[in-house]
């Protein structure tokens, strides 16, 4: 399932096995592994993974998202307004405790 993903990546992006392997701090046979699904990635490589390639874990892994809201989809005055939302939750949130 990684597999196809990984490799659309990496050739996307014109890196060779040996390339990314390096980036991620594997063996390039982990990262044919990979790419032929005989094993896939820890977690830790995985978000490694996604987050070298600027993509979420959801479409690492292959999964339809395009009907989900995402944050990185937002414009930067929404996602201010979020942020400004979410900040203000928090510290309520912090005044029941006391």
């Amino acid at each position: 399932m990684i597999g196809k993903k990984l490799r659309e990546l990496r050739t996307r992006r014109g890196m060779t096995r040996q390339e990314l392997a390096k980036v991620i701090g594997v063996s390039v046979r982990s990262v044919k592994n990979w790419e032929n699904d005989v094993s896939n990635p820890d977690l830790t490589h995985a978000s490694a993974i996604a987050d070298f390639f600027g993509i979420s874990m959801d479409e690492l892994l292959g999964r339809d998202i395009d009907g989900i809201f995402t944050i990185g989809k937002m414009r930067e005055d929404d996602r201010k307004k979020l942020d400004a939302v979410i900040q203000a939750f928090f510290a309520a949130c912090r005044d029941d405790e006391k």
